[in-house]
């Protein structure tokens, strides 16, 4: 009965040590709709946000950015491109249909450098290179982390895998 019962006791401390290595984290930040001034007549920056976000120190396998041009407001834009701290990650030229004519034109951005996202934050600009008003509805920011698991979780997964080996190698001298 005293071996079933610390056979137990073993396999659950190294399952449970096992769910907490498993578990990877994503973080979802969105920016609200954002209308431009009108136009200058000059190529003109905007600062649309800044996505904060913490990553505990964890490692970043995937982030990707999203939205669309048109908003609640007007479903067309102006001409532009966006930027994710300096990286470009969309532009109205390179859509088709145009989102200068037509309503709600989805863009996205996988990143492939992730250091960007070494500080915490990262600042959403707008460039407008034509006449009229930027209009775009939420953006969205999704990064995964890869697990990273918490040193009480490998104590525990240690354990029961030793009283698991120590059970098996008991059984084997008899």
């Amino acid at each position: 009965m005293k071996k079933k019962l610390l056979t137990g006791l073993a396999t659950g401390i190294f399952l449970f040590g096992m769910v907490g290595m498993t578990q990877a984290a994503i973080i979802n930040i969105s920016l609200g709709e954002y209308n431009s001034p009108y136009w200058t007549g000059a190529d003109t920056e905007y600062n649309v946000g800044t996505f904060n976000f913490n990553l505990l120190g964890e490692s970043i396998i995937y982030a990707t950015i999203n939205g669309s041009w048109g908003n609640s407001t007007v479903g067309t834009t102006a001409h532009n491109f966006l930027e994710l701290d300096g990286i470009e990650v969309a532009n109205t030229n390179n859509y088709t249909p145009s989102p200068y004519n037509t309503s709600d034109v989805n863009w996205s951005y996988t990143f492939s450098d992730f250091s960007i996202f070494g500080d915490g934050s990262a600042v959403f600009d707008v460039t407008q290179t034509s006449e009229s008003y930027v209009r775009l509805a939420s953006t969205y920011l999704t990064i995964e982390t890869s697990p990273v698991p918490e040193p009480g979780t490998m104590v525990l997964f240690g354990l029961g895998l030793a009283g698991l080996v120590g059970y098996k190698s008991r059984i084997n001298k008899k």
